[in-house]
């Protein structure tokens, strides 16, 4: 195994990568990105004249990401930064 997979498997066992997936959808959500991102595949998905699954998640997809706000980022990535951190040592 690589140092890479046995850090992602620790990181799923342990727990952390749950809460920071739990950390990240309350902030998405308390923020309304949910709700907006909702509201964006809907008015896309009905925009379609035959509904193209794989099109309308390119689009929103680019539009997700792009759309997070900065401040959110950085807390996510501090979270995984410091749990790196605890256990590379």
């Amino acid at each position: 195994m690589s140092l890479r997979s046995d850090i992602n498997k620790q990181f799923i066992e342990s727990g952390e990568y749950e809460r920071i997936v739990t950390a990240l959808h309350d902030k998405l959500k308390s923020s309304g990105w949910l709700d907006e991102m909702n509201a964006t595949a809907m008015v896309r998905a009905q925009a379609q004249e035959a509904p193209n699954f794989d099109q309308l998640l390119s689009e929103v997809t680019q539009k997700g990401i792009a759309s997070v706000d900065v401040q959110v980022k950085k807390e996510i990535i501090e979270m995984i930064k410091r749990y790196l951190e605890s256990i590379i040592k």
